[in-house]
């Protein structure tokens, strides 16, 4: 057997009106205590629960009594007894236990008990019984038997003895003896009665608890009546303990009927507020639908506008090409005019290297002349008419020095215009070749341009698939809100029935006390 220790001659004393209430599995582990049971022992509730029953067990309770305990439960019978139990501090405190198996249908599945204060003369008679057990001797001694026997029959041996002696005084001690005979065949008769009777009286309810040894924890009278009398007062036990379970259990009712109400308010306020936050969210719901559709419907003019874009910047980018291609041309003819100025300055040049050479030839031409006119003077009449000739040469000679001189003057005109008109040439080549970079440029610039609306385009249709996608899943939405509303209604009115079945549980509760009040042993 266990033995618990430290401990302390302390007693600890608990009301006579609370009930220590416990169960266990049929291993003997605590699977359940009531808060008076978690107070008196000293211990936590999560030191209990789990921990074999025995970790309230004193030293000073012999084995004997639990081996009976144990062996009148297992046999589907109820137990109870005086018991000596043991703080966690040591100190110790007694209890009237009542022991009860629980059953699953024909099977033991664990055991219950509820136990009260036990009264001073019990504590007196256990403590002495305890110690007689735990020192190897019977529960009482033989003196005690007698002296329980004589205290039965003194009431007729008094009077007897007081008879007898008179009788003898009178009659003789013959007619005494026989008298005494006759008295002594009626006091058997009566003890045998009298067992029989209190033996009669304990089975009137089959299987009731007779313990001699318990018996005699409980009650000064010694055998058959001690037991008629436990057998009697564990019945008594039984009704309390039957009272005690069904009030502990309707006081954990009545704390769910208190829940059961707290929560249907709570359900009742929450399935308000939802339908408060319900009704928002649909209007909020139907005012995203409407704004769904609006997006959806700028977001399909978007497209449209995307799409005119995009053939807008395929034009561009055509006209770009016929650009590039008139710049071309144009940067073609400039380079040939170019190339035609730069010819024409170069053939104005020879014509002013001709024009020269003429005018040194019409400058030898006016010498010669003027030789040959010196010579037909020395001539004199044979060489008047070379003079005349000579004369017109010279003339000739000076009219072809003037022309020449203008031809010189001309073409001098000629080749600076030409030499600028070379540099414009050349600056308009130049610029017609910025022209077709820019154009190309241009050009690259629209194809990218083109991509992007292109690329706008596409993500606008996508971008319109996904809100009318979203415009359905808002309906869709706006249908489940609905469909919320109307749970939400449903859901108050069950929680308004559970909370018309809760008040109704709360009253029963009360009248279930009321009638454990009414027939209470105590």
């Amino acid at each position: 057997m266990k033995n618990n220790q430290p401990i302390t001659d302390v007693e600890y004393k608990f009301s006579d009106d609370e009930r220590l209430i416990s169960s266990t599995d049929t291993k003997g582990k605590i699977k359940y205590c009531n808060d008076a049971f978690v107070e008196v022992s000293g211990y936590s509730r999560n030191e209990l629960i789990g921990k074999p029953h025995n970790i309230i067990r004193h030293p000073d309770m012999p084995s004997a009594v639990f081996n009976e305990m144990w062996q009148t439960l297992k046999a589907g019978n109820v137990w109870m007894g005086v018991v000596k139990n043991r703080r966690q501090s040591g100190d110790y405190y007694w209890v009237n236990a009542f022991v009860t198996p629980v059953f699953n249908g024909e099977e033991i599945i664990g055991y219950e008990s509820v136990r009260i204060n036990a009264l001073e003369g019990e504590k007196e008679r256990a403590n002495k019984i305890y110690a007689r057990l735990n020192q190897g001797k019977s529960a009482t001694s033989m003196v005690e038997h007698i002296r329980a026997y004589s205290y039965r029959f003194m009431p007729l041996l008094g009077p007897g003895l007081i008879g007898l002696i008179s009788l003898a005084l009178l009659s003789g001690w013959k007619a005494a003896g026989l008298t005494f005979m006759c008295f002594l065949l009626s006091a058997v008769w009566y003890l045998v009665r009298n067992n029989a009777e209190w033996v009669e009286f304990s089975m009137l309810k089959k299987g009731a608890f007779t313990s001699q040894v318990v018996a005699q924890t409980f009650f000064n009278d010694k055998g058959v009546q001690a037991s008629a009398k436990l057998a009697f007062y564990s019945e008594i036990a039984r009704c309390r303990t039957a009272l005690t379970r069904i009030e502990d259990a309707t006081q954990s009712l009545s704390e769910v009927s208190l829940q059961t109400r707290s929560h249907a308010d709570q359900t009742n306020l929450a399935i308000d507020h939802q339908n408060a936050s319900t009704r928002i969210v649909a209007s909020a719901v139907t005012q995203m639908s409407c704004a769904i559709q609006e997006v959806a419907s700028n977001v399909q003019e978007n497209a449209k506008q995307a799409e005119l874009a995009s053939l807008s910047v395929h034009d561009a980018v055509d006209l770009a090409g016929q650009s590039m291609q008139v710049i071309n041309h144009l940067s073609e003819s400039v380079s040939s005019i170019h190339n035609t100025v730069e010819a024409l300055s170069d053939s104005t040049f020879e014509i002013q290297q001709a024009a020269e050479l003429i005018s040194a030839i019409s400058e030898q031409t006016n010498l010669l002349a003027l030789n040959a006119a010196i010579e037909a003077a020395r001539a004199g009449e044979q060489g008047r008419g070379f003079s005349v000739v000579a004369d017109e040469v010279r003339i000739l000679a000076l009219k072809t020095k003037e022309s020449t001189e203008t031809i010189n003057q001309v073409a001098a005109r000629v080749i600076s215009r030409s030499e600028t008109a070379l540099s414009v040439s050349k600056k308009g080549l130049e610029h017609a070749e910025e022209g077709v970079v820019v154009v190309d440029l241009t050009k690259q610039s629209l194809d990218k341009i083109n991509m992007a609306v292109k690329t706008i385009s596409d993500m606008t249709i996508q971008m319109s698939s996904s809100v009318e996608e979203q415009s359905s899943v808002a309906d869709h939405i706006n249908q489940q809100i609905v469909e919320i509303a109307d749970n939400s209604r449903s859901t108050k009115d069950v929680a308004s029935q559970s909370l018309s079945a809760s008040e109704e549980l709360a009253d029963t509760v009360d009248m279930v006390n009321s009638i454990i009040r009414r027939f209470s042993t105590d």
